[in-house]
């Protein structure tokens, strides 16, 4: 694994290791991951290399709401895209994109299928 694709998955492992009531910290760690990812964009704007003005951005969410009998809550909600994540998302996706830009935040809850 390269260097870059490590620091992202340590970011990544970082994000998923705390429980986020900052809102602020949150969206911090959600830029950090980015920086990683994408280590010769701004800092100050770490989506601009990939996202540009006039983009149409579609993000996808897990907002599954079936809940199998035999599954534990933590891993229930470990299926589930948390909205402050979005939210951080969209935050650091706000200074690269312009009034022509579209963002979309789709979901697909399906499960199973018989």
């Amino acid at each position: 694994m390269d260097r870059s694709r490590r620091s992202a998955t340590a970011a990544l492992n970082h994000l998923a290791e705390h429980s986020w009531n900052d809102r602020d910290r949150l969206g911090e760690a959600v830029r950090d991951l980015f920086r990683e990812l994408y280590p010769t964009a701004p800092s100050s704007s770490p989506l601009a290399g990939v996202v540009k003005p006039q983009d149409k951005v579609f993000l996808l969410a897990n907002h599954v709401t079936h809940r199998r009998d035999d599954e534990s809550l933590a891993d229930f909600a470990a299926k589930v895209t948390d909205s402050r994540v979005l939210r951080a998302v969209i935050d650091v996706l706000t200074p690269t994109l312009d009034s022509t830009s579209q963002v979309t935040i789709g979901n697909a809850p399906l499960q199973g299928c018989d």
